[in-house]
């Protein structure tokens, strides 16, 4: 199977899987909320919040860098996920310890701690999951068997318990379930499949993944921070209300932003083997990479602030309108943080995971102080211009590393940027000058992809990649 193919089958895969995850999340969540109320749905929000920053010690940044060493050398395959499976299993298990006891003092409901507590025991087949393997050895369709059993287990098991029980706490005994028959079916498809095999645990090994991983986990808790911060400052200088209407606008961006990823993540694995093995093939993946996610992020980014207002109004109707300029000010992010993802793709490859780490730093010190500077006088809208120049100078940071590391970092903006914004341009003015908006989003779609046509700015690889998903192997 040729490069493109398998690329765009791993892309399609990780796609389905993650489509798969949330819409299994959101069914269960309306049923939740038309059986047992709203309350539940609050319960829940404040229990997966506690355990999402749980999560980010539980991986400790191995499934990142157990991608890329694998990717490097398969024939380790064995070792890496033994070694790796060992420390998540034992620091998740310290994990839900502290977990447990912090409960005991915190000032919440009973109910609430048996809830965050169930979902705290769900970080135990997260530890066990080992499907990152499968995207190492650019296997990815293999996830998406994983994502069924567990997601299917969750939602059909998480209805049946609330019918039966009429408790919330079932939700997340069912997230345990379903994350264990994932784990245990990832595991046995390892084995049949690529003959994995749990070996002894070497010391060397061990220590080295640890003292690797460090920079990644410090790298996503200081993200994190950064892109939480807005939030928490906007609640304390403003109210609730600029609250709920900056996340609704945040919510959208993320979403976009979170498709568009999995085009690095899809390439990642390889990218990481080329590195050290065929540099040659490296530049062109990470040129290609630039121009897929530059042909897609652009006029998302430029579409969705021509089309801003009616897109928050479809989503969550006219009481929303008031975030409409915050949101115009968020989806930059689009263009921006696909872009980034490029840069720091290349330094994790290329063993300089340390600044990633350092951009991480950056960003979370920038991002407080502009909050501090420009939430109290210009509320939500003053928020979205922190983060998009927190994610700017972070990304410029990588950038100035990657220069002094490829010769052809002038390359990757010019395939990111150059045909994407002429393209973009004349669609722009169609989508003006048509009112409305389904006529207008379709004919902007079409002078768009004619345009680029036209220019050939869309890789032959990729239209042969996509092509090829729905032919036989």
């Amino acid at each position: 199977m040729n490069t493109a193919r398998r690329v765009s089958k791993n892309f399609a895969s990780l796609t389905l899987a993650e489509i798969l995850t949330r819409v299994c999340a959101v069914l269960l969540l309306i049923y939740v909320a038309r059986v047992l109320g709203v309350t539940a749905l609050g319960e829940l929000a404040f229990a997966t919040a506690v355990i999402g920053f749980l999560t980010f010690f539980a991986d400790f940044g191995l499934t990142t860098l157990g991608i890329r060493e694998i990717a490097r050398k398969k024939q380790s395959t064995d070792s890496y996920g033994t070694n790796i499976l060992l420390f998540q299993s034992i620091f998740t298990l310290f994990l839900i310890f502290i977990l447990g006891v912090s409960l005991v003092f915190l000032p919440i409901s009973h109910a609430i701690k048996i809830i965050t507590l169930f979902y705290g025991l769900g970080l135990i087949p997260l530890a066990l999951d080992m499907s990152y393997i499968f995207q190492a050895r650019q296997a990815m369709q293999y996830i998406l068997i994983g994502k069924v059993v567990n997601q299917g287990t969750y939602l059909v098991l998480g209805v049946t318990l609330i019918t039966l029980f009429r408790n919330v706490v079932f939700v997340p005994i069912a997230a345990l379930i379903g994350g264990i028959a994932g784990a245990a079916t990832t595991y046995l498809i390892l084995g049949n499949v690529l003959h994995f095999r749990l070996t002894r645990p070497d010391t060397r090994t061990f220590k080295m993944l640890i003292l690797a991983a460090v920079p990644f986990v410090a790298s996503e808790i200081l993200i994190t921070i950064y892109r939480s911060v807005d939030t928490v400052m906007l609640q304390f200088f403003r109210n609730t209300s600029e609250v709920g209407y900056y996340s609704s606008g945040y919510k959208v961006v993320n979403s976009i932003i979170m498709f568009i990823s999995l085009v690095p993540v899809a390439f990642f694995p390889l990218i990481s083997h080329n590195f050290k093995h065929d540099k040659g093939q490296f530049q062109r993946n990470i040129l290609l990479v630039a121009q897929t996610i530059g042909i897609v992020s652009i006029p998302l980014a430029i579409g969705g602030i021509i089309y801003a207002r009616k897109i928050l109004v479809l989503l969550y109707g006219g009481q929303i309108v008031p975030g409409v300029d915050a949101f115009k000010v968020l989806l930059p992010l689009v263009i921006v943080i696909p872009l980034k993802l490029i840069f720091i793709s290349i330094v994790i490859a290329a063993d300089r995971q340390k600044h990633y780490m350092i951009s991480g730093a950056i960003g979370a010190v920038i991002n407080v102080v502009l909050n501090v500077l420009l939430i109290p006088k210009h509320g939500m809208t003053g928020a979205g211009i922190s983060i998009l120049a927190t994610e700017t100078i972070a990304g410029i940071y990588l950038v100035i590393n990657c220069t002094s590391l490829l010769n052809y970092v002038g390359d990757i903006f010019r395939r990111y940027f150059l045909k994407p914004l002429i393209a973009v341009v004349l669609m722009g003015l169609v989508a003006v000058a048509v009112s409305n908006a389904v006529a207008g989003v379709s004919l902007a779609v079409l002078v768009y992809v004619a345009c680029l046509y036209a220019l050939r700015g869309i890789p032959e690889d990729v239209v042969g990649g996509v092509l090829g998903i729905f032919k036989p192997a």
